[in-house]
């Protein structure tokens, strides 16, 4: 393989996408959103699906993707094209 990658990381670069769009499949629709958080609603334990969406992102993208990188594998290359293809879903049930 060149530059010193095994032919393992390179599959498992190839599979970071699947994952990547089943997570966004998974994770996304949970939480409901705008349930206008009355006191009592978030006293229950019930998040906000705007933060929540949010907080699923940000951990992706600045802690997931960045030690899966420094792992050696192309977890930032997998992450667009998992975005741009969950986005185009996105798109086509809207």
């Amino acid at each position: 393989m060149s530059f010193g990658r095994s032919r393992r990381s390179w599959r498992v670069s190839d599979y970071l996408v699947d994952a990547f769009v089943h997570q966004m499949e998974y994770e996304i629709p949970k939480p409901p959103v705008n349930f206008g958080l009355r006191a009592e609603v978030a006293e229950a334990g019930v998040c906000d699906g705007s933060a929540a969406r949010a907080l699923f992102f940000e951990t992706m993208e600045e802690i997931i993707v960045p030690k899966l990188e420094e792992a050696g594998l192309e977890a930032r290359r997998a992450w667009e094209q998992a975005l741009t293809h969950w986005q185009a879903t996105q798109e086509l049930a809207h």
